[in-house]
């Protein structure tokens, strides 16, 4: 019976910590550690861009260092920009944010190594809070 009441206190607990935000938020310059992981990585909006010239119009918020020595991107889809304001890349630019999803590679040309590089997706308007 202790066997039994032990292995479901485990299962409940590791269910709780699966179904939790990340606490402990990772340093932009450090995310591209934790790619394919659910996390929370917070920064500063250092530099923006609108890319209107390319399919799909993203809009992306570069977060403590601006490119073309960007570390971490903020990727907003043109379908998401109406979720913050008319115009995020002026909205959110010099302010401290925290951004929560799924670290992705960044494959945008830049000064820093691709590797050392990664960006979140943003899907929702409740992966972005502003500090």
């Amino acid at each position: 019976m202790r066997f039994v009441m032990t292995n479901v206190v485990i299962v409940c607990l590791a269910s709780i910590a699966i179904g939790q935000e990340p606490t402990t938020p990772v340093p932009p310059e450090e995310a591209w550690r934790y790619r394919g992981l659910d996390q929370k990585v917070c920064g500063q909006v250092v530099d923006t861009s609108y890319a209107t010239s390319i399919p799909n119009s993203p809009t992306y918020l570069y977060l403590e260092r601006p490119r073309p020595e960007q570390v971490f991107t903020v990727e907003i889809p043109s379908a998401k920009r109406d979720l913050f304001g008319d115009t995020p890349e002026k909205s959110l630019k010099g302010k401290s944010v925290c951004v929560t999803g799924k670290i992705e590679g960044d494959g945008m040309d830049g000064a820093v190594d691709r590797k050392h590089r990664a960006r979140i997706l943003i899907e929702d308007e409740d992966q972005i809070t502003v500090r």
